[in-house]
C-alpha cells in the first residue's frame, strides 16, 4: 500500500513513519506522523496551519492542517512529530451567527445584521425549524465563511423548544441538537473535494459485520449491553405563562391582563413505569403590551356660573385670586368654541383613545376696586378684562372626574410547542444498545469500518449479531495495521448514561427573546404581562392674561398715612360743559412782582 503527501512524495521518499489517524463523532479527526532527523532543530516540513491532502494509493484519504510541530530528541534518535487536523476544526474555531433585526443609529431605521446572538431552531422569518435544519444552517454559514465543506446527507428532523444562546461555536450548536438525539454520528468524507460533511441517524447507517470467532485474527476487547439507558416512557410538561386577553366575567376568572399559568403534555410509552423519563420543560409564554393613560377632568362651568361665579375666576385667575369677592363685579363673560363640556386637568389625549379635544378661551370683563393693607380704596379700575385658556375634551370619565384609558398595543401568542418529542424519544431511548472496542489485525488499514457505521459482531452471542453499535471512534495505526473501533453511547461527549441526556432538559435556556430576532423591538416592560406604556399626545393647556383697563379713581397716600392725593372724578363739581378733563397744565403768575409760569393738574377755564 503506498501512502503519499499531494505535492510533496510518498512518505517513504520524505522518510515519514508512524501514520496514524483517529477519527471520532463529534470530534475533530486528527493525523499524525513523525520524521527521524539528524537534528531535531533543523527546518521541518511543515510548519502551523499548513494544508495536507494524504493519498491511499491515488484516492485522498484525509485533509486537513497542521495544528502541532513538537520535535523530540534523546540519546539515539531525534525527530519531529506532525499533528494534523480535519474538517470539524473548522466548526471549533468559527462562532456562529444569526441574522437579526436591529437599530442601526446611523440610518435611524432597522436593518437585518449577523450578530452572535442565538435563538436555536428558529429560521429568518421566526417560524420554527427541526434540529436537522439547525445543523445545516450552521454548515452553509461556515461555507459562506470560506470553510471548504459540502453538505451531505443530514437525518435530525427533531422539533424542539426554542433555545437562546450568546457566543457559541459552530461545533457546540451541533453538539445542543444532537444532545436531543445521542443516536445519530457526525462524519466527514474526505474523498470528495470539498470534503462532505454528514450528520446521520443509526437506523440509517450501512451495517458492517466484523467475525471475532475463535482463531480469527480480531480481538475482542470488551462488549457490555447498556440496559441502564432503556426506558420504558416518556412524559413530557410544557409550561408557559401566559396574559390572558379577555375577562371571562365569572367569579373564578382571572381579568384582562392576568398572568396565568398554562401546561401541555407531550407522553409516549408507559409514563407511569418507575423508569420513565419525566421531564417539565418551560417555554416562552405570551406577552401582551398595553398602552395606559389616566386622565382627570373637571366640568366647564355653564354660561349663568360664568356671569355669577367669582370663586371660579379667582381659582384661575392669579390677579383676582387675593382679592375678596365685593371687591369685584363682573359685568361680562363668555366661552368660545364651548362645544365640549369637560376641562382637560391632568394627563394627555393619545390618538387611540377616540377622544376629542379642542382649545377653548373663556373671558371675563370686571369693575375692579383694590385696597390697601388698611382697607383703604387707592384704585378703581372699569371694565379690566382677563381670559384664561384650557384644553377641552369629550372624554368620559368616572367617579371623580378621573379614569384610566387603556389599549392593546401588540400580543405576541408565546412560543409554539413542539409536536412528538416524546415519541421522538422514546424511539430512541427504548432500544438496547452495546458499547465496546473491537481491535482489527490486518496487513494495511482497510477502513472498511469508520464513523458514519454500525457493527455487528459474529461467532459470539446471537444478539451481537443485529444489534447495529453506534461506531464513536476508530484508530487506523498504518505502521502495525491495527484499527482500534469503539462503538456503542458517545462516552467522548458525556452521552454515555441517562442523566447526562436528561441534563439537555435543564440546562436549555428558556427563549423569551424569540420575538427581538425578526421585529428588532424589545418590549421589557411588557414581559410580565399587562405592561403598560405611554406616548407623547394632546396635555392640558393652562394660560391666562389680561387686558388694559379703564383707571376710574386712585388714591397715593404717603408711608405716614397723614398726606395723600385722591384722584376721583366722581367728587368733580357739575358744569355745563359737555366734558371736563383734568390734566397737566402751564399757567402764569405773579411771585414779587415778577410774572413766571409754572405747571399744574387743571381743566380749562369755563364760565
Amino acid at each position: 500500500m503506498t501512502w503519499s503527501i499531494q505535492g510533496e512524495g510518498t512518505f517513504a521518499e520524505l522518510g515519514l513513519e508512524r501514520l496514524q489517524k483517529r477519527q471520532a463523532n463529534q470530534v475533530a479527526d486528527t493525523v499524525t506522523f513523525s520524521a527521524p532527523v539528524a537534528d531535531m532543530a533543523g527546518t521541518a516540513l511543515f510548519a502551523y496551519d499548513d494544508e495536507v491532502v494524504i493519498l491511499k494509493e491515488d484516492a485522498q484519504w484525509f485533509r486537513g492542517r497542521c495544528v502541532t510541530v513538537p520535535r523530540e530528541g534523546s540519546d539515539d534518535e531525534e525527530s519531529i512529530e506532525y499533528e494534523f487536523q480535519g474538517a470539524w476544526r473548522y466548526f471549533e474555531e468559527c462562532t456562529y451567527e444569526q441574522l437579526w433585526r436591529i437599530w442601526d443609529t446611523t440610518q435611524d431605521q432597522l436593518i437585518w445584521d449577523y450578530k452572535p446572538r442565538l435563538i436555536l431552531c428558529q429560521d429568518e422569518e421566526g417560524d420554527r425549524i427541526t434540529t436537522g435544519q439547525q445543523i445545516q444552517d450552521v454548515v452553509d454559514f461556515l461555507v459562506a465563511r470560506g470553510a471548504p465543506l459540502q453538505v451531505g446527507d443530514i437525518d435530525p428532523d427533531v422539533q424542539i423548544p426554542w433555545e437562546e444562546q450568546t457566543n457559541l461555536k459552530c461545533s457546540q450548536v451541533i453538539q445542543l441538537m444532537l444532545r436531543w438525539t445521542p443516536d445519530c454520528v457526525v462524519w466527514f468524507d474526505y474523498s470528495t473535494t470539498p470534503i462532505t460533511f454528514h450528520c446521520r441517524r443509526r437506523a440509517n447507517l450501512q451495517a458492517k459485520s466484523i467475525d471475532i470467532a475463535a482463531g480469527a485474527p480480531n480481538q475482542l476487547a470488551r462488549i457490555s449491553p447498556r440496559n441502564d439507558l432503556q426506558v420504558p416512557g416518556v412524559k413530557l410538561w410544557f409550561e408557559q405563562t401566559h396574559v390572558t386577553t379577555v375577562d371571562g366575567g365569572g367569579p373564578d376568572d382571572p381579568p384582562s391582563g392576568t398572568l396565568v399559568e398554562t401546561t401541555v403534555t407531550d407522553e409516549a410509552g408507559d409514563v407511569d413505569a418507575l423508569r420513565a423519563v419525566r421531564s417539565l420543560i418551560t417555554l416562552a409564554g405570551s406577552r401582551l403590551h398595553v398602552m395606559t393613560q389616566r386622565i382627570k377632568t373637571e366640568d366647564w362651568p355653564t354660561q349663568e356660573q360664568l356671569q355669577t361665579n367669582k370663586q371660579w375666576w379667582m381659582d384661575r385667575v392669579p390677579a383676582l385670586a387675593d382679592m375678596g369677592q365685593v371687591d369685584f363685579t363682573i359685568l361680562s363673560a363668555t366661552r368660545a368654541p364651548g362645544n365640549y363640556d369637560k376641562i382637560l386637568v391632568e394627563g394627555q389625549i393619545q390618538e387611540w383613545m377616540d377622544v376629542e379635544t379642542e382649545d377653548d378661551v373663556a373671558t371675563v370683563v370686571v369693575d375692579i376696586t383694590v385696597r390697601d393693607d388698611q382697607g383703604v380704596i387707592v384704585k378703581k379700575e372699569h371694565a379690566k378684562e382677563f381670559y384664561v385658556k384650557r384644553t377641552s375634551t369629550d372624554a368620559a370619565t368616572g367617579t371623580d372626574n378621573e379614569k384610566l384609558y387603556d389599549q392593546v398595543a401588540s400580543y405576541e401568542g408565546g412560543e409554539p410547542i413542539p409536536t412528538g418529542l416524546a415519541a421522538e424519544l422514546l424511539a430512541e431511548w427504548s432500544e438496547l444498545q452495546y458499547d465496546g472496542m473491537v481491535v482489527l489485525s490486518e496487513q494495511d488499514p482497510s477502513g472498511n469500518i469508520a464513523v458514519g457505521n454500525v457493527m455487528n459482531l459474529t461467532g459470539g452471542k446471537p444478539a451481537w449479531e443485529t444489534m447495529r453499535a453506534l461506531v464513536q471512534q476508530v484508530i487506523e495505526d498504518v505502521e502495525t495495521g491495527e484499527t482500534t473501533i469503539v462503538f456503542g453511547p458517545a462516552k467522548h461527549l458525556e452521552l454515555d448514561d441517562l442523566l447526562s441526556l436528561l441534563h439537555r432538559f435543564r440546562s436549555r435556556r428558556t427563549a423569551y427573546g424569540y420575538r427581538k430576532r425578526t421585529t428588532g423591538l424589545t418590549r421589557d416592560n411588557a414581559a410580565g404581562g399587562g405592561g403598560g406604556g405611554q406616548v407623547g399626545g394632546k396635555g392640558p393647556a393652562e394660560e391666562h392674561g389680561d387686558a388694559p383697563a379703564e383707571i376710574r379713581y386712585q388714591r397715593m397716600r404717603n408711608d405716614d398715612g397723614d398726606k395723600e392725593i385722591i384722584l376721583d372724578p366722581v367728587e368733580m363739581p357739575d358744569t355745563d360743559e359737555a366734558s371736563v378733563q383734568i390734566k397737566a397744565r402751564e399757567i402764569e403768575v405773579c411771585e414779587d412782582g415778577v410774572l413766571k409760569k409754572m405747571q399744574i393738574l387743571c381743566s380749562e377755564t369755563y364760565i
